[in-house]
């Protein structure tokens, strides 16, 4: 089981919780289908735009917006994404940014 970026391990009470965040990543390298992606940490480190398309329901802007556009560019070019893989894709972006699917 892969432990999120951001989590707290037994030791974290011994620190300042502005020294835990200060120390944590802020970004993360995922793999999906040969291909890797570095992606912001969590969505605190996404723009405000990646925000919205989140609370808009626009799926397909919010990865755009956590991808950037070569990215996510280069993922339609090379996998020639229907919705299944597209669904598939998201929620590994989800989990790796400590999301839950579908949040």
């Amino acid at each position: 089981m892969d432990i999120p970026s951001r989590a707290t391990v037994p030791q974290d009470h011994l620190r300042p919780a502005a020294q835990i965040e200060a120390e944590a990543p802020t970004e993360v390298t995922v793999e999906w289908r040969g291909q890797e992606f570095t992606i912001p940490a969590t969505l605190d480190d996404c723009s405000v735009d990646t925000l919205e398309a989140f609370e808009n329901g626009k799926a397909t802007a919010a990865i755009r917006g956590i991808l950037g556009d070569k990215a996510y560019s280069s993922l339609k070019r090379k996998h020639k994404l229907n919705v299944r893989d597209f669904s598939e894709f998201s929620e590994i972006i989800a989990r790796a940014m400590g999301m839950e699917p579908g949040e």
